[in-house]
């Protein structure tokens, strides 16, 4: 009984050092590399653009009575093609009363300008936090969601789908025109 008993517990040791061996063994022979495969993974080529403003206010707010703010956006790109779009608008206050009613004000204006774009409220992931001296507002698309009526959202300027930019050269000048800083990072 108790040579079948060490058995089990020898089978069970010599298993797990084996898995450990496997897994160390290709740990070494992948070099900390993160391999791809698929078709031509080599020739894909992404690219982040960055902007920010610390002077522009966002469009649709209706509540800026703010002591500062900051306006980022960051464009994600694949094979030159916008795959993702990203709005984050920060307002800095003096006071917690300032906060909840920019909260408030800024939330009830975007979301009457999605009805009448058609689209649902808190369209586009918008997420509103209420900070300790801010208030956040984000938003979120990916490429199916950025169209003529949705690019004012993330301050797009267009009125067209031929208007809309397609490369990451063309939205860096959209965004320079309207006075952001950009900076580009290409992977």
């Amino acid at each position: 009984m108790k040579k079948l008993k060490d058995r089990k517990i020898f089978g069970t040791i010599l298993v797990i050092v084996v898995i450990a061996t496997c897994i160390t063994a290709l740990a070494i022979l992948m070099k900390g590399e993160t391999k791809t495969s698929g078709q031509n993974p080599t020739n894909v080529e992404g690219g982040m653009l960055a902007c920010r403003s610390a002077e522009i206010t966002y469009p649709i707010a209706t509540y800026d009575s703010s002591i500062n703010k900051d306006l980022r956006i960051t464009a994600n790109f694949y094979g030159n093609k916008v795959s993702a779009i990203s709005l984050k608008y920060e307002l800095f206050y003096n006071n917690a009363q300032q906060i909840t009613t920019s909260e408030a004000h800024n939330h009830a204006a975007m979301n009457i300008s999605f009805g009448k774009d058609g689209l649902s409220a808190d369209a586009f992931n918008a997420n509103y936090s209420k900070m300790e001296n801010s208030m956040k507002m984000s938003l979120y698309a990916n490429t199916d969601n950025i169209k003529p009526i949705s690019a004012k959202y993330f301050m797009i300027d267009t009125n067209d789908y031929e208007k809309l930019p397609s490369t990451i050269q063309e939205y860096q000048a959209n965004y320079e025109k309207q006075g952001f800083t950009c900076t580009l990072n290409n992977k």
